[in-house]
């Protein structure tokens, strides 16, 4: 190795010595001799400063001619450089025209080119030949990346291939040789391919379907290539020398590892003074340039492209490698066009498209990001110092990658065991299924033997339950190992979502409300965990915001207004939300229970009450049938109510005495009487009637009502007082509330009847499941139940509790009394077809008939709008009256 430039050679035969107190300590090559250091070299044995040997050309036979001089002072052998130099340059020119370039002369003693003109020997400055300069700055740049040993820069052997040297071999033979190619033809062939950028996915295709052995490298290999070649630029600059034209083209990689940085030609040795030949025109925009604006386009740096040469230095080199990962990243150069001036331009004006919210690919590593960002900041000191600042960079973002890919294997090992509990589960579900029908096919007194095989399934079953929930385990604890090595892996953070979004949707189900806030807050944090723009993160947002839909439309032109359910004082009030416009409807709303007014043209209001649940449509369709319109009654009375079609929650109420399992119902539209029967109602109904036998009687058979001259009277026939005439009335059969309706549909002439009890229920809850007419606290303040008034109980007027009314405007639902219903009572509940309630009497002489709401009698639990009893139709009772319904069908 040179003692001087660290030129390195596998002979120093030819070289000079260094000695130093008579020994020899090293060499010098012969293009290093310098004012400042003390070498002695030695020709024929004889000790002295300076040898000078000029090239004079071939001689008649072909052989090349030398002279060597040898000089003791630098005086003297520069002279002869200047003298004898110019002399045999002008030998070697006779006969043909001289230029400013053959005149020139290399002082290789002093790193400068000197001019021969008319006998005066003077230095070529950019003010004399400025045209000729190009190989000057070659020439000099060779000679300094010579001295760049590193074993990844390919720097003296492209200068050879280009100048057409003989000495050496080209690079051409060398990449066939070494079986290297550009990394621009890598990342090419991974377009065509359509390959991918992403962290653990390989680019490309098998080498089957051509490309070569480059077309399985992945993107983590290509990172690492391009950290070897920010460390062999850093080797560079540590050097002085500035590359000025980096590229994939003119990185060679090879199948082995091999990684080298060619084409130093334009390269540029900091502090020197050499000047700069003048701008030629444009050619490809990935093409390189020579002059003032010398490079390739796409590459460039700004001030590069602005021929700003002074400014250019090591973070010159630095844009261009975060072009290079940009070109990695994004799979195109960060600026394109059909031609380098155009692309000039667009490299003047500012930075590249972002590679952060790409939609056509998948997301890229935001570390990686943020380098190329950096790297290529259109300001110098904006980006990083040099080189090696720069690898180190990415040295460290490699260092994260390797954590990463422990952690990833860790999330591996929690998808397993994911997939097993699933596996696991749906065994179990089976295989309880199984055990349930043959235990149902089974009388209840079978023996323990006919039972023996279902309840080996349950077993069975169990242990796989218990099984999943192990498993269901060892995934967290997968995940939390894998968050120790990656606090913000994306891939854990995602599974963990999921995990507790199961989990949040299974307490929703259960009504948990603790467990829904906890696993939604723990949902949220996973969520907050995640890049914006990952895959899959959508839909857990839009799972958590919980917005839905509603589309409506009503078979007559209406305005809407808006109205949404808030509790107030343990109650649901309607608060106007907006105003929805005119009629058809289609809103986008956050989950919860709304209702919809709908006015016509005669100024007739429809409540339509309706719920969002999570991610949910709300339309009006029967089940089985195409989405129909709304229907707008234009014939109701002002003592009824009308109860839309539409969907509602039936039943769900554990605490409700033999209430029914939960299910969403459809039901048909109907009209319901604001307040139930009454007194004053009933009398009217007795005095049309040819006997007693509708008169309401106690327990013992005792007529509750008087009779006088004129007919029956409120008067109680123990001179105890008189009933309340707008009280309900009570103690009737079912018989004589059937034959009360019948009477009634004469009288008004529309066809009212007893209600069905699941119309009576979807009236008294509407849509939401609720517990009581007015929300979900039953509170003897809302309503006529045991304990609401001083004294012991009894029944009011029917206005006495303006609380008690459903969100459709029914009164007195929650107590004061209860109803007969049409149907026969059945303890599996009434007959339902296709999730529609039937209306269905059932058989005429049915032994009992239901009976819903609760009473003046009753305590909290019996009030509950979900209880069901039954009664015989013939019986009374001081807690059950009567209330009408009638049926509207659009048409």
């Amino acid at each position: 190795m040179c003692r001087s430039c660290e030129r390195t050679t596998r002979s120093t035969a030819k070289w000079s010595p260094v000695i130093r107190a008579g020994e020899v300590v090293g060499h010098t090559c012969p293009a290093c001799p310098k004012y400042d250091e003390p070498i002695r070299r030695t020709v024929n044995g004889a000790g002295v400063r300076f040898r000078v040997t000029l090239d004079l050309g071939a001689d008649a036979t072909g052989r090349r001619r030398q002279e060597t001089r040898v000089f003791g002072t630098l005086g003297e052998a520069r002279a002869y450089v200047l003298t004898r130099g110019a002399e045999v340059r002008s030998e070697r020119l006779a006969g043909r025209e001289v230029t400013g370039r053959d005149r020139m002369t290399l002082d290789t003693l002093c790193s400068r080119w000197l001019e021969s003109k008319r006998g005066e020997v003077r230095e070529v400055t950019r003010e004399t030949y400025a045209h000729a300069l190009k190989p000057v700055r070659r020439h000099l740049g060779a000679r300094k990346v010579q001295s760049l040993t590193h074993a990844d820069v390919l720097g003296l052997r492209t200068w050879l291939a280009r100048e057409g040297g003989k000495r050496g071999q080209g690079l051409g033979e060398h990449a066939a040789r070494a079986s290297l190619t550009t990394l621009k033809q890598v990342l090419d062939y991974a377009v065509r391919a359509e390959g991918i950028v992403s962290e653990n996915v390989a680019r490309g295709v098998t080498p089957a379907r051509g490309g070569g052995w480059f077309a399985v490298w992945t993107f983590r290999r290509l990172v690492d290539a391009f950290l070897t070649v920010c460390e062999s630029v850093a080797y560079a600059h540590s050097r002085g020398v500035v590359h000025r034209d980096l590229k994939p083209a003119n990185v060679m990689v090879g199948a082995f590892g091999e990684v080298r940085v060619m084409d130093w030609g334009i390269a540029k040795i900091l502090g020197s003074a050499l000047p700069t030949a003048e701008f030629e025109a444009p050619t490809s925009p990935t093409a390189t340039r020579e002059g003032m604006v010398a490079g390739t386009p796409a590459f460039m740096a700004p001030e590069q492209a602005r021929g700003e040469v002074h400014r250019i230095d090591r973070r010159t080199d630095v844009y261009a490698l975060g072009a290079i990962l940009y070109y990695i990243l994004a799979n195109r150069p960060p600026f394109d066009g059909p031609s380098s001036a155009e692309v000039l331009v667009d490299v003047c004006r500012g930075e590249p498209a972002a590679l952060v919210g790409r939609s056509d690919g998948p997301l890229l590593p935001a570390g990686l990001v943020r380098i190329a960002e950096k790297a290529m900041s259109a300001e110098p000191d904006a980006r990083f110092a040099d080189a090696g600042e720069l690898g180190d960079a990415v040295a460290h973002w490699l260092d994260g990658a390797e954590r990463r890919e422990c952690a990833l294997r860790a999330v591996a090992r929690a998808a397993e065991a994911r997939r097993l509990a699933k596996k696991e589960v749906r065994r179990a579900r089976s295989l309880r299924d199984q055990a349930a029908l043959e235990l149902a096919a089974l009388p209840m007194h079978a023996e323990e033997d006919a039972k023996a095989a279902a309840w080996e399934k349950e077993d069975l079953a169990t242990g796989l339950e218990r099984s999943a929930r192990a498993h269901e385990l060892e995934m967290e604890n997968e995940l939390n190992a894998a968050f120790a090595q990656e606090a913000e892996l994306p891939e854990g953070h995602l599974m963990m979502a999921r995990s507790f979004q199961r989990k949040h949707e299974a307490a929703e189900a259960a009504e948990d409300q603790l467990a829904v806030e906890r696993l939604g807050l723990l949902l949220s944090h996973h969520l907050d965990a995640l890049p914006t723009h990952w895959p899959g993160r959508g839909r857990l947002d839009a799972y958590l915001r919980g917005f839905g839909t509603l589309r409506l439309h009503t078979d007559a032109p209406a305005e809407g207004v808006l109205h949404r359910m808030e509790p107030v004082r343990r109650r649901q009030v309607a608060v106007k939300a907006f105003e929805v416009g005119p009629t058809p409807v289609s809103l986008e709303l956050p989950m919860g229970s709304y209702v919809l007014e709908l006015t016509d043209a005669l100024g007739e209001a429809t409540l339509y009450p309706f719920v969002i649940g999570r991610q949910g449509e709300v339309r009006h369709r029967p089940p089985g049938e195409d989405e129909c319109p709304l229907h707008l009654p234009e014939d109701l009375e002002g003592d009824e109510v009308y109860v839309p079609a539409g969907w509602f929650e039936a039943g769900g109420d554990e605490r409700a005495p033999y209430g029914l399992r939960k299910r969403d119902l459809w039901c048909d539209g109907f009209a319901m009487q604001t307040h139930p029967v009454t007194h004053e109602d009933w009398l009217r109904f007795l005095a049309d009637q040819p006997d007693d036998e509708h008169v309401p009687r106690n327990d013992d058979g005792d007529a509750l009502y008087s009779r006088g001259p004129d007919g029956w009277t409120l008067d109680r026939p123990d001179g105890s007082g008189s009933w309340q005439a707008d009280a309900p009335v009570t103690y009737v059969t079912w018989h004589s509330a059937e034959a009360y309706a019948a009477w009634r549909a004469e009288q008004d002439g529309v066809p009212w009847r007893l209600p069905f009890e699941l119309e009576w229920e979807k009236a008294a809850r509407g849509v939401d499941g609720r517990v009581m007419p007015w929300g979900d606290t039953v509170d003897a303040a809302y309503c006529n139940l045991r304990g609401s008034l001083e004294g012991p109980p009894r029944l009011v007027e029917v206005e006495a509790f303006p609380h008690d009314v459903s969100v459709y405007g029914v009164r007195g639902l929650g107590g004061n009394s209860a109803d007969w219903c049409a149907d026969a009572y059945e303890s599996e509940g009434p007959v339902i077809a296709g999730d529609r309630v039937v209306r269905d009497e059932g058989a005429p002489d049915a032994r009992f008939r239901s009976v819903r709401g609760g009473s003046y009698r009753d305590g909290p639990e019996a009030v509950r709008c979900a209880s069901r009893w039954r009664a015989l139709p013939a019986s009374r009772s001081g807690r059950v009256g009567v209330r009408l319904v009638r049926s509207i069908d659009p048409g």
